[in-house]
């Protein structure tokens, strides 16, 4: 499987699902990118802030067994219309939000909601590789790179012209409903016999949880860009409100970069060197740039944060793809779990000391995820290759 043009008979379904990504990456960076004022609006500090976005990360957890369900029965190109409607209620809905415990409801249903849409437009997106069967996951994923771009540039030109939520909110939530509009064409879910988990990984449980070990580290790293990035630039480079958006920005421009890129370079390099080297860059930039604790540094520290990552995830998703649903679906709840629930152990953190070791802890988290890539290349050894396989071993079996 390589990298190639999607023929005119599935270039419809590309499209929507891009659509797809875009919308999931606009709704995360809109409400992101405005976390100071929500914490203002909501009188909490950094610690509770912390719990709202945690109860989000528990929302999106505790939704797997439905997700599977809903999955199942109705598939996930129907599941993808009611998601994305859901979010774009609720984004507008938080505008209002105006005290801590309803902040913590609400941002619990906009994990569930998230991990809905993760779920089913991932599992689109393994669809759509297996029918034309060429590598696409990693430009899918640059389109919601793209989103949270776009929104954050949005974002710092609102900021400077308004600064009410409700018309920033309800602008982006309306232009979703838009997009959603356009997406046409989305592949039927397989039948559910099709979808159960075979014997064999039954037997490889370890190496699902080693794929979601991997899944969960990198998107801890994404999200606590995605989350803490603004706070980090207000709190310890005393950024104005116009700068705070431009740390999500330059790292999702960066991610742009790298996925568009991605799926080619994967056709000469293993999925292995490149997530370990990808992790590890991320890893190294960002403890620099952050002990440096200068603008500039931060600014070029997001940019190597968004580069190393750009493959990581798109990678695990193709992997989990290759075996069912059942474990497509495992993944992306714990990707959506650590993209969600990550950032607010940050928080936590930053709460007790300050951003700045919060963000010494995501370089953390980049290395556990470069550690954890090793330790199954170790393991592959005594298993042939359970994932991230090559196309040359795709051609044996």
């Amino acid at each position: 499987m390589k990298f190639q043009s999607i023929s005119g008979r599935y270039r419809r379904t590309h499209y929507s699902i891009l659509l797809l990504f875009l919308i999931l990456g606009m709704n995360a960076a809109t409400w992101a990118s405005r976390i100071p004022q929500l914490m203002d609006a909501m009188s909490i500090n950094t610690a509770q802030m912390g719990m709202v976005l945690l109860a989000c990360g528990i929302g999106a957890v505790v939704s797997f067994p439905l997700i599977a369900f809903s999955l199942n029965r109705w598939g996930s190109h129907i599941v993808c219309y009611f998601a994305v409607a859901t979010l774009a209620l609720l984004l507008s809905g938080l505008a209002f939000v105006n005290s801590f415990y309803v902040g913590i409801i609400w941002m619990f249903l906009e994990g569930v909601a998230c991990a809905f849409l993760n779920a089913a437009m991932n599992s689109q997106g393994a669809r759509l590789e297996e029918v034309t069967e060429s590598k696409r996951m990693s430009i899918l994923h640059a389109a919601f790179s793209f989103g949270l771009l776009a929104s954050a540039l949005f974002s710092s030109f609102v900021v400077y012209f308004f600064s009410d939520l409700l018309i920033h909110f309800s602008s982006v939530a309306l232009l979703m409903i838009v997009l959603i509009f356009g997406v046409r064409g989305l592949l039927p879910q397989k039948p559910s016999s099709e979808q159960r988990v075979s014997p064999s990984e039954k037997s490889a449980f370890s190496a699902v949880l080693g794929l979601g070990a991997v899944m969960f580290f990198g998107t801890i790293v994404e999200g606590a860009m995605n989350d803490w990035s603004a706070l980090y630039l207000a709190r310890e480079v005393e950024a104005s409100a116009f700068l705070m958006p431009f740390g999500i920005a330059i790292f999702s421009l960066s991610m742009v970069i790298g996925r568009l890129f991605s799926d080619r370079i994967r056709d000469r390099i293993d999925d292995h060197t490149m997530i370990s080297a990808g992790c590890f860059i991320a890893a190294i930039g960002l403890l620099v740039g952050v002990s440096l604790g200068t603008l500039y540094s931060a600014l070029i520290a997001f940019a190597l944060v968004g580069l190393g990552m750009a493959p990581v995830t798109p990678c695990v998703y193709a992997a989990a793809a290759k075996r069912s649903a059942f474990v497509l679906t495992t993944v992306a709840s714990m990707g959506t779990a650590g993209f969600l629930a990550g950032p607010p152990v940050i928080g936590f953190i930053s709460g007790a000391s300050s951003i700045k070791y919060g963000m010494l802890c995501v370089a953390l988290c980049a290395a556990m995820g470069c550690v954890s890539v090793l330790i199954l290349r170790l393991s592959e050894s005594n298993s042939r290759g359970f994932w991230f396989v090559r196309e040359a071993s795709d051609s044996t079996t």
